[in-house]
């Protein structure tokens, strides 16, 4: 029989590992939600949704896109995915999921008919609800 130290030890494993896979499983939904839902004209602000683990992403955008920048964008944003999809405990840091082309803001307060004013929030408030629906019953 474990001792109670290993059977706390056990459990705190486990615990951990339960956080970090849902953790992992929102930032995942986080992205692809605002990626699905941002407005498009060449796929520049939806390409630049990055996860990323430890901090947020804190490349500036500055200038105008082209095609070659569109591409690095979305090579950038599925090594972030990637990275985030190797998730296992939080002790490897808090998720963030950042947007740093000038006029995401502004796309956010309704700027584009193609999306509503505040997407971002009911992105992160579905992808909520997603995972909640996901994990609701979860037994190991």
């Amino acid at each position: 029989m474990a001792s109670g130290r290993n059977q706390i030890t056990i459990i705190m494993r486990g615990l951990d590992r339960y956080v970090a896979d849902q953790v992992r499983d929102l930032g995942l939904e986080i992205t692809a939600n605002l990626q699905e839902k941002t407005p498009v004209d060449i796929r520049w602000a939806a390409s630049n949704w990055i996860p990323q683990i430890g901090a947020p992403v804190r490349i500036v955008h500055d200038g105008k896109p082209t095609p070659g920048t569109v591409t690095v964008a979305m090579a950038r944003q599925a090594q972030g995915v990637a990275s985030l999809s190797r998730y296992r405990s939080i002790a490897q840091g808090s998720i963030f999921v950042s947007n740093n082309v000038p006029y995401i803001r502004r796309l956010n307060e309704g700027w584009s008919k193609q999306a509503p004013s505040g997407f971002v929030q009911i992105e992160i408030k579905r992808a909520i609800r997603t995972v909640k629906a996901r994990w609701r019953g979860y037994r190991s």
